[in-house]
């Protein structure tokens, strides 16, 4: 993901399966207003990418339903996630407040 979206965790990435992408443009378009939103649809339950498997979706991938991982890929750029280190004054409260009004 830092390959297509760069290292700052400034977003919400919607991951999504080929099957999902009906349920997005709203959600995208609504979160949207509020945050920059990038949709990511990824083929084949995300094998290739497996970086794209590590939340709560991909067992519903597994089994054939279509599902969306709403995320900021904090994992994927922020040094303290879940680390001693990951404390409130690490965290960018303006784009949390802007995603939660999302």
């Amino acid at each position: 993901m830092r390959a297509i979206d760069g290292d700052r965790g400034d977003f919400i990435a919607m991951v999504r399966n080929l099957g999902a992408a009906t349920m997005l443009p709203g959600l995208a378009s609504r979160m949207g207003k509020h945050v920059v939103t990038n949709v990511l649809p990824v083929p084949d339950a995300g094998r290739s990418m497996p970086e794209m498997r590590l939340s709560d979706h991909s067992p519903f991938w597994d089994a054939g339903y279509d599902a969306v991982m709403v995320t900021d890929p904090s994992f994927l750029r922020k040094p303290h996630y879940h680390r001693m280190s990951d404390t409130i004054d690490t965290l960018d409260l303006p784009f949390l407040a802007s995603v939660t009004e999302g």
